[in-house]
């Protein structure tokens, strides 16, 4: 109903830097319809954060072209403690190039149990990651107030310290000597967050500038990369990024069903890491949640039309990419079904989003919210159809909420 009106609670759990929005349970790196989000609206750790958001329909939205939600907002650096406990997101701006190899995770772990020495030095690496927690403090303090624009979101996360924030996690990093089995990993994650600040520099800029648009595609870039070090680590180093067990979805390697489950998992992965934060983008910060973004401004439909132009175009070849990644494993039988079922929801989604920006082009912003809305039920309807034993292989991605997904 067009006239319904309510109150969300989405709960944050903001410092340590591994644990954020993460830590409920999976990645809150998300598309409009990925239920991880539901997720988050249900749960509320200790550490957490509350914020409270009121909202109107989609569609009554589009129609009176309000594009705006009064929030309680997560703002540039803050949005990526989402980064390392996650291990979820993709380092480049656009997909990754074919390699030959299946597309997933870097997996460089040994069967070999940890020394006393390599385990001290994953504890440091936890403590390296949450140097950032003074900075989240003062996000915190903003998360308290309510903010009525998206210029005073802007400018207060500017005066926060957007922009500084991993400064500290690389300092303690750099002092880290890491013992052989831990030097390519620990090197991977000084280049991540090498870019990481980089870019949380530039929303710092876009923040400065007062350009929404900038501001959301560079936490989209940030969710990208968050999730290049989570993939390009092995899962001894990715864990020790998060103190929450259940918040490292992309630090599993083998989700069971032997040869083809291990490279689907790996797919889906590399899936979750690239599709996520973009579609998260082309949703906008009013309907989807992505790499931790919950605030709401003003959009319009000039600013949607920047949006789609920015990240169309990867979404498409991600889902391609993806669909042919699939098309090429040999399911077996007991799987075949599912497989199927997996084709038929990446083919569903590319007509998704292909119609969404068709929608967006003519500035129908009803229906570009519909053909959204029409992904979410895709989305939840395909997960109900997998078996248990592929839902175990898939679930990086593929995690519905119950209550997310009722009355589809």
């Amino acid at each position: 109903d067009s006239a319904v009106r309510g109150r969300l609670t989405l709960v944050l759990s903001l410092p340590p830097l591994g644990a954020s929005m993460w830590s409920v349970s999976k990645p809150l790196v998300v598309s409009l319809w990925n239920g991880s989000a539901a997720r988050h609206l249900q749960n509320q750790r200790d550490d957490g954060v509350v914020v409270s958001v009121s909202f109107t329909s989609v569609v009554e939205r589009a129609e009176r072209g309000i594009m705006r939600v009064k929030v309680f907002a997560v703002g540039a650096a803050l949005l990526a403690t989402a980064l390392l406990a996650a291990c979820g997101g993709s380092g480049d701006s656009g997909p990754s190039e074919d390699t030959g190899d299946d597309g997933g995770a870097q997996d460089t772990a040994s069967d070999e149990p940890l020394s006393d020495d390599e385990s001290d030095f994953l504890r440091r690496v936890g403590i390296a990651f949450r140097q950032s927690e003074a900075n989240f403090d003062k996000f915190s303090t903003i998360l308290s107030q309510e903010l009525e624009s998206a210029e005073a979101l802007l400018g207060a996360l500017s005066e926060a310290g957007a922009g500084t924030t991993f400064d500290p996690v690389i300092e303690a990093l750099e002092e880290l000597e890491p013992p052989e089995r831990f030097r390519v990993d620990h090197e991977v994650a000084l280049e991540a967050m090498r870019a990481v600040a980089t870019a949380d520099r530039d929303i710092r800029q876009a923040a400065e500038d007062g350009d929404i648009v900038a501001f959301t595609l560079g936490n989209m870039q940030l969710g990208l990369l968050q999730g290049e070090l989570a993939l390009g680590v092995s899962p001894e180093y990715c864990e020790a990024l998060s103190n929450d067990p259940v918040s490292r979805p992309l630090c599993e390697r083998d989700a069971g069903g032997g040869e083809y489950g291990l490279a689907l998992h790996s797919i889906m992965s590399r899936f979750e890491a690239e599709f996520s934060p973009r579609v998260g983008a082309l949703t906008g910060p009013d309907t989807g949640l992505f790499a931790a973004v919950t605030f709401a401004p003003v959009l319009t439909a000039e600013d949607y039309s920047r949006l789609d132009a920015a990240v169309g175009a990867d979404i498409e070849d991600v889902l391609e990419r993806t669909r042919r990644d699939v098309q090429a494993l040999d399911a077996p039988a007991e799987f075949q079904a599912d497989h199927d079922r997996l084709l038929q929801f990446l083919d569903e989604t590319l007509g998704v989003v292909q119609a969404a920006l068709e929608a967006g082009e003519q500035q129908d912003s009803i229906r570009r919210m519909e053909e959204l809305e029409r992904g979410r039920v895709a989305f939840c309807s395909t997960a109900e159809d997998f078996s248990p034993e592929f839902q175990a292989i898939v679930d990086v991605f593929f995690d519905p909420d119950p209550g997310f997904c009722a009355g589809r």
